[in-house]
């Protein structure tokens, strides 16, 4: 499966846990694209945890949680911009390691993460069985 859905309570979860979420509109102000960024601390939905940090090493990691791009604009670069941007935020907020995970049989936004400077770190299997990779960039 190439997306893990995000269900409405964990985004308001997000929100309530100062995650920051950004967009593209387009020229009728419809959300054409968003990325959420969020720091987990100490929580178990951390990446950190996937590569084996601890203690306060995981209060340096931040996490590209969630990226979408409507489909009829894909293929414009809105992820890296996107991510970009995430990167940005993180930046600014003193993070060390900046954080995602995406499907193996997503090349596109595997390829996106590879050529914003992201290193693949596990290959895991995550969110109720899906594989995925752990991807790391270091700030």
């Amino acid at each position: 499966q190439l997306y893990a859905p995000t269900d409405k309570e964990e985004f308001i979860e997000y929100f309530e846990k100062g995650a920051k979420v950004i967009g593209y509109l387009d020229e009728k102000d419809d959300l054409i694209a968003m990325a959420v960024y969020i720091k987990k601390g100490y929580e178990k939905g951390n990446y950190g945890y996937d590569l084996d940090l601890e203690g306060e090493s995981l209060l340096d990691v931040g996490q590209v949680e969630s990226t979408v791009v409507r489909s009829d604009y894909r293929g414009n670069g809105l992820q890296k911009i996107l991510c970009g941007k995430v990167e940005d935020i993180a930046k600014n907020e003193k993070v060390k390691l900046l954080t995602s995970t995406a499907s193996p049989y997503n090349k596109y936004s595997v390829n996106t993460f590879k050529n914003l400077g992201y290193e693949i770190k596990r290959d895991k299997i995550k969110y109720g069985g899906l594989r995925r990779y752990v991807l790391v960039k270091e700030l």
